[in-house]
């Protein structure tokens, strides 16, 4: 019976913690075709930064991925250079990713699962919002993202 009530107790914290570590409610998703202009649109619902993330699903018959680019709200851009190092986002902190699966063979890569990209800075509760850029798969690497906004 105790293991049964630490068990929970486990799970539950697992579960808190995932409510905090996880990337939020979407607002916003759009398929990325290479190349071409995106735009997605969202009201924002909380008074805290949205974040911007990538779910990707990336082949390359280079030693690296790649997907370069920029996108921009009202008022910020960022330039976008995700590959299989560092930040997605030039000049961005890190490198958190969920369920990601990356594999590098020689001349062979390839990535898979959701990437954070940046922080959309905060704004009133209500605002209309849009997210709005370009982005261009690297040659030889082939693929599907998405644009993700959450709150």
């Amino acid at each position: 019976m105790r293991a049964i009530g630490v068990l929970g107790l486990l799970l539950g914290i697992s579960l808190g913690c995932a409510g905090l570590m996880g990337y939020g409610t979407e607002m916003a998703k759009a398929p990325i075709l290479s190349g071409q202009p995106f735009s997605l649109s969202w009201t924002t619902a909380s008074p805290d930064p949205h974040q911007i993330w990538f779910d990707i699903d990336l082949n390359a018959n280079t030693s690296s991925y790649g997907v370069q680019g920029t996108m921009a709200t009202a008022s910020s851009s960022w330039v976008v250079d995700l590959d299989n190092q560092g930040a997605p986002v030039v000049g961005g902190s890190g490198r958190m990713t969920m369920n990601w699966v990356e594999k590098n063979f020689g001349n062979i890569s390839s990535a898979r699962g959701t990437i954070y990209a940046v922080e959309i800075p905060a704004v009133p509760v209500g605002t209309a919002m849009t997210l709005s850029g370009t982005l261009t798969l690297a040659p030889g690497t082939t693929g599907r993202v998405e644009v993700i906004v959450t709150d």
